[in-house]
């Protein structure tokens, strides 16, 4: 007599993750578009700047990173401050330093996923400066913008 031996067949399961789901939230929002634009100004033997230029697809803003190659002949520590990235492109345009986004639904966006302003952003994705919203033909309504009701006729 032959042994009937059944042999239960098991299915492999995907191990299930916890994922947090407003990190998803976060990482969806700060979708970077794949292409970049990075162009880099150098001074014969001396300092270059390479400036970034990303759009990111859900905040509608493009964001500017940039980072400055000093050579070892410039040696003052205030030298190397003055030229720090930020320093150099903050406030082309005055009182712009790309600590706030100019697209105004921003703030809605980030507090969805928990984020009280984008200041806190600006060292992972970078400076949302409204010179660079600009160059890369956006355009968004100035915050500062007034009604005047006495000119209503």
């Amino acid at each position: 007599p032959q042994e009937v031996v059944e042999v239960k067949k098991r299915r492999h399961r995907k191990s299930v993750q916890q994922i947090d789901p407003m990190e998803e939230k976060k990482k969806r929002l700060l979708e970077v578009h794949p292409l970049s634009v990075e162009i880099t100004a150098s001074v014969n033997s001396g300092p270059s700047i390479t400036v970034t230029f990303q759009y990111y697809t859900k905040l509608k803003i493009v964001t500017v990173t940039s980072k400055v190659s000093i050579p070892s002949s410039i040696t003052a520590n205030t030298a190397r401050e003055i030229l720090s990235g930020e320093n150099i492109l903050g406030e082309l345009r005055e009182g712009d330093f790309g600590t706030d986004s100019p697209n105004p639904t921003t703030p809605y966006h980030l507090k969805k996923i928990g984020v009280n302003s984008y200041q806190s952003l600006v060292p992972q994705i970078g400076y949302a400066y409204t010179w660079a919203q600009g160059v890369c033909g956006m355009d968004f309504l100035s915050k500062q913008v007034r009604f005047d009701s006495s000119s209503v006729v």
